[in-house]
């Protein structure tokens, strides 16, 4: 033993108390500190790659590692462009059709209550009902898009409160509500290079069309016309303003 470390082939030493040396990696000696104090930890190095040295399968790793980002990447690219992109709408019906509102546009849903009517109430205005203080107009969507109105329920007269749900908007200029026959729930439905002309497509309103899977809406799935509510309250906000809304 020279200076406190065992020479190569000589028996370990034996530490304070009989306890026996800590042995280091791969059973060699252990590297004492200055003045006889703990072994000190030594970094791992990476193990030889089929007899490559370890500069050389460190760079092996780095580029299997490169290579496998630069695929997953490629593969997040093409799901990415697979992916919906529309927002979260808000499905509706109109008789046999089905629209889309943008969820950001709304600000609540509730039945169709009671309404109050006005001396002039061109179409589609229905009427006007108080939230919290605020007086809203109510449109009949049905009409703004070019579509039949729904029949009454048997035996509802015209002061009763209209059937179906009202779809209040944020985000415009005024204080507006939208009567549907019924809101179906919240959907995010996949873009449809659909032509355009179909139902209530008159006025651009309709900015596209979209594909609900089969699942949220029913057991088949849907075609939505997608709602855009500033082309679509564009042409009836000067007469709503008009008759006092």
């Amino acid at each position: 033993m020279t200076n406190g470390i065992p020479e190569r082939g000589a028996a370990p030493a034996i530490g304070p108390g009989g306890s026996a040396p800590v042995i280091g990696p791969g059973g060699s000696a252990p590297v004492i500190g200055p003045g006889g104090s703990a072994p000190t930890k030594t970094p791992l190095a990476l193990p030889a790659v089929g007899g490559l040295s370890e500069a050389r399968a460190a760079r092996l790793l780095e580029e299997r590692a490169a290579r496998l980002a630069a695929r997953q990447g490629r593969a997040g690219e093409t799901g990415a462009a697979l992916a919906p992109v529309l927002p979260p709408m808000l499905a509706c019906a109109l008789g046999r059709e089905c629209y889309g509102l943008p969820l950001e546009r709304l600000l609540a849903v509730q039945p169709a209550t009671v309404l109050a009517g006005l001396p002039v109430m061109p179409p589609p205005l229905l009427g006007l009902f108080a939230r919290a203080g605020q007086p809203y107009a109510v449109l009949d969507l049905a009409a703004m898009l070019g579509l039949p109105p729904a029949p009454p329920p048997a035996g509802q007269g015209a002061a009763d409160a209209p059937a179906g749900h009202l779809l209040l908007l944020r985000g415009g200029p005024g204080r507006v509500a939208l009567r549907v026959d019924r809101a179906l729930g919240v959907v995010t439905p996949q873009p449809l290079a659909a032509p355009s002309g179909g139902p209530g497509d008159q006025g651009g309103a309709v900015a596209g069309r979209g594909l609900v899977p089969a699942g949220p809406l029913g057991p088949r799935e849907r075609v939505l016309g997608l709602l855009d509510p500033d082309r679509l309250l564009q042409p009836f906000l000067s007469a709503t303003s008009a008759a006092g809304a």
